[in-house]
């Protein structure tokens, strides 16, 4: 009963993977302009009242022009980094404004990415052999790069994971 159960959460998160994904794919030309916080309080806010250990700093006052739904990208980014460590992992998300775009970055201080999962998201294509296990990083992956942002994912030296997501800034006559 148990494998069963297993296997049915796997699939009901593949299946929502696909749902989201489709939902991207749809609105691949659209964009929006939101401000940076709102854009993590919106990825963060499936998280509240859990207990994990979610970190938020340097969230400025940015505007970003990004997908509709790119607060997938970052909540799946969290999501990940909660689900594929030890409990006590420490996930921290923060935001950067550097040369008129702005990044918010996903780190944590779990045991990494497997690095064939990487190599597949750097390749762009799957393969039998180069594969990802899940669609999670294909829907941040998609939520990025569809709006004309960048997504660099890799594992630290110091051990855990690193996502690096870059928008382009909205000049709303602050400096960015």
């Amino acid at each position: 009963m148990r494998v069963l159960r297993e296997h049915a959460t796997r699939l009901n998160s593949i299946s929502e993977h696909v749902k989201r994904l489709r939902l991207i794919w749809q609105n691949e030309d659209s964009t929006v302009d939101t401000a940076a916080t709102a854009l993590v309080a919106k990825a963060v806010h499936p998280f509240r009242g859990r207990g994990d250990a979610i970190d938020i700093g340097g969230v400025g006052d940015s505007t970003v022009r990004c997908h509709p739904f790119a607060h997938w990208a970052v909540e799946e980014a969290i999501d990940n980094a909660l689900a594929h460590n030890d409990d006590g992992t420490t996930v921290t998300v923060r935001t950067a404004a550097v040369n008129g775009r702005v990044r918010v970055i996903v780190e944590d201080d779990g045991s990494g990415i497997p690095p064939l999962e990487i190599e597949s998201l750097r390749r762009r294509t799957e393969s039998q052999l180069v594969h990802g296990q899940g669609l999670g990083l294909q829907v941040i992956y998609w939520a990025i790069e569809s709006a004309g942002g960048s997504l660099t994912v890799e594992n630290r030296e110091r051990g855990g994971t690193r996502v690096v997501m870059e928008f382009p800034a909205v000049d709303s006559g602050t400096a960015v």
